[in-house]
């Protein structure tokens, strides 16, 4: 990211007013911030020290703009040429935001192609704002913060904004594969100029063919967007995505090092250092961290995008050691190489696939229905919760013409880019994240590939069991206790099964068994982190009640002396945090 605020405003002090709070605002973080105007355009950005910022007399280049079929990148006055200000922009890979302008006002943006990249956009009066945060716009001269109850009842329902809509009354979310273009003088107008569109080409193929493609059109978008010549650090988690991603990269030459949250017992860093070991890697573990400042600060900052899963900033400029100036992950992996979200829609107790059902499973994130029309405050509310709903359902059935495409589409727009995609964001203060497998052709080739193929990871398993065979042969998490190889030994069975009936004779004497996956004990709502920021959230509870009903809001929201009995999944804790942070919100969010 890291931080920019693009303003056009015909009043000089009012914009240099705006300019210097986006520049104290963005001092909270380690990063070198520079300001700049030209004619009715003033742009404030914040970037670590040798971060990729390209600037000129018409155009902003923030990160990697990579126009195909090679791995060079636009500066901006190589961007300015290819999409001159006031036009709509081409399509570009890599993670990145992208400007052009000019004195009279003409302005166009655009980001990456799924939109992970934040960009809000408001009006204040006569002013235009297009903003990384919501807190660099709340700031600005002008305009008026306060909650929205459509974007507020957007969150509660799917834990996300549902047409652009944030908490913030007059704040709007770009929507994926659109650019914001405004003409001179002229309001601000979002349009397409993306689209991941199903097709058919490898429906006539066997499925090793399909992997072999899909595979094949990843190991080239890696050449693209991670250049062998240049140090990169993997975040490396033992699971699947970040697995095929590092293998990819290792047989590419690039260098690189790993980095790994958690404890050196965890199941993760254990399955992750496995890797590191066997491509030679040095890895480096970093201790989680949780404060109650940190939440604060990123829920101040990301303007509740989404529900806090974890009880701490999440890495939001905190200093990553060991790290390069670029980073690999697998973030949004899972939906692209496994259609993960392909099956939301399907029920398999009725066998039949319906908008109800993916409606259901997307509020697992969220607030559940039942309790939320006896939750929220009529007075505030009125009747956003069914808009919401009856929107969702809209745009759900036209986002494709069968219910695994909706399904796959719409997630990739509602959950992956906001829940996943500002896990980018955050890392974008220290260093710059590439992820190929965001990459255009990517996504072309897995839209190509028949869906209940796609899904449940069979192509992904596939690719990781043919052509990372060694890497395919060590431990594995699943997000679960047992971490058997894919292609498991006889030695790696005879252990699952002994620790399968040690796990039965521990539960059968009741002896505890220590949390060894780092992703369940972070999460946990009552885990030792967030009982400490669940303690210090305590005293904004009573600012939620503005919102909500308070009986309804007390019975849902233990306490801190009170252990929460969760649903049954980690998704399901999603409410109860978010819930736990509005009150947060409404204090930090507004100040």
């Amino acid at each position: 990211m890291a931080a920019i605020l693009i303003v056009r405003d015909p009043d000089p002090e009012r914009r240099r007013r705006g300019m210097r709070a986006a520049e104290s605002a963005m001092r909270h973080f380690d990063i070198e911030v520079a300001a700049s105007e030209q004619g009715v355009i003033g742009f404030v950005c914040g970037v670590y020290p040798g971060g990729p910022l390209s600037r000129c007399g018409g155009a902003l280049v923030l990160g990697d703009v990579i126009p195909g079929p090679g791995p060079e990148r636009l500066d901006a006055q190589g961007y300015a040429r290819l999409a001159p200000a006031g036009g709509v922009p081409p399509a570009f890979d890599g993670y990145h935001l992208a400007a052009s302008f000019d004195a009279r006002g003409a302005l166009t943006v655009a980001a990456d192609t799924l939109g992970t990249f934040p960009v809000h956009v408001a009006e204040a009066e006569d002013a235009v704002l297009i903003a990384s945060s919501p807190a660099l716009i709340t700031g600005y001269p002008g305009f008026t913060a306060a909650p929205d109850p459509l974007g507020l009842a957007a969150l509660l329902v799917v834990n996300g904004p549902v047409r652009g809509r944030t908490p913030y009354r007059g704040i709007r979310r770009l929507a994926r594969g659109h650019a914001l273009v405004a003409a001179a003088g002229g309001a601000p107008r979002e349009v397409r100029h993306y689209a991941v569109e199903p097709h058919r080409e490898s429906y006539d193929v066997p499925a090793t063919e399909c992997a072999l493609r899909l595979h094949e059109a990843f190991a080239e978008a890696a050449r693209r967007h991670v250049p062998a010549g240049t140090p990169h650090t993997m975040l490396l988690s033992g699971g699947l995505d970040s697995r095929i991603v590092i293998g990819v990269l290792a047989s590419q030459g690039v260098p690189m090092n790993a980095i790994t949250r958690g404890d050196g017992s965890d199941l993760e860093y254990r399955c992750a250092r496995a890797v590191a070991r066997h491509l030679g890697l040095a890895q480096h573990r970093i201790a989680h961290r949780e404060t109650f400042e940190g939440f604060e600060r990123m829920i101040w900052w990301d303007g509740m995008v989404c529900s806090p899963g974890l009880a701490g900033g999440n890495g939001l400029g905190e200093p990553l050691p060991h790290a390069h100036g670029c980073l690999a992950s697998g973030f949004m992996a899972d939906p692209i190489f496994g259609g993960l979200t392909m099956t939301k829609s399907f029920d398999r107790a009725s066998r039949t696939a319906s908008f109800e059902r993916y409606l259901a499973r997307s509020n697992d994130w969220g607030v559940p229905l039942a309790t939320l029309q006896r939750l929220v405050r009529r007075d505030v509310f009125g009747d956003a919760v069914q808009t919401i709903v009856d929107e969702l359902r809209e745009d759900y059935m036209g986002a494709a013409d069968r219910h695994m495409a909706r399904s796959w589409l719409h997630t990739m727009e509602l959950r992956q880019r906001i829940g996943m995609g500002h896990l980018l964001s955050h890392l974008a203060f220290t260093a710059w994240p590439r992820n190929p497998q965001l990459d255009r052709a990517v996504l072309h080739a897995a839209a190509g590939i028949p869906m209940p193929l796609l899904a449940g990871r069979r192509l992904e398993r596939d690719m990781l069991n043919r052509f990372h065979t060694d890497l395919a042969r060590l431990p594995l998490d699943r997000n679960d206790v047992d971490v058997t190889p894919p292609l498991a030994g006889v030695r790696d069975l005879l252990r699952a099964g002994m620790d399968r009936r040690i796990r039965r004779w521990r539960a059968r004497l009741g002896v505890p068994r220590p949390e060894r996956r780092y992703y369940h004990r972070t999460f946990d709502f009552n885990g030792a982190d967030w009982l400490a920021t669940r303690r210090r959230a305590e005293a904004d509870r009573e600012r939620a009640y503005a919102l909500f009903e308070p009986d309804a809001f007390d019975a849902l929201v233990p306490r801190p002396d009170e252990r929460w009995q969760p649903p049954g999944s980690i998704e399901g804790a999603s409410g109860v945090k978010m819930l736990t942070a509005l009150g947060v919100w409404l204090r930090v969010g507004f100040a």
